[in-house]
């Protein structure tokens, strides 16, 4: 027969006194957890795999939108800069050209 105790200080209440039969109890109760754990995870697992598939791929996508935002902003801001140095240097030139000229008569 196997002798049950109940401890005040155990949170657990009931220890039973006979090791073979707590192990199997202890045991049993692992198996539980596992299932219910495993059954949890075949559930949820899925969606949330999907869910951060879905995270993942949108934030990439949104990461490529601004790399691509921020490309074509630098395209056409160094165009409109290159433009002003073109602009800068045929004044310069053509201020050398006039100083020139006028040297010259």
């Amino acid at each position: 027969m196997v002798e049950v105790v109940r401890l005040m200080s155990s949170r657990r209440g009931i220890v039973i006194k006979n090791k073979r039969k707590q192990r199997a109890v202890v045991a049993e109760h692992k198996r539980k957890v596992q299932d219910h754990k495993l059954k949890i995870r075949m559930e949820v697992m899925p969606q949330m795999r999907k869910t951060k598939q879905e995270w993942y791929l949108n934030s990439r996508g949104n990461l490529l939108d601004i790399h691509r935002k921020w490309a074509v902003q630098r395209i056409s801001v160094r165009a409109r800069m290159m433009a002003q140095n073109r602009l800068h240097r045929e004044k310069i030139n053509a201020h050398k050209m006039k100083t020139k000229v006028m040297m010259s008569q």
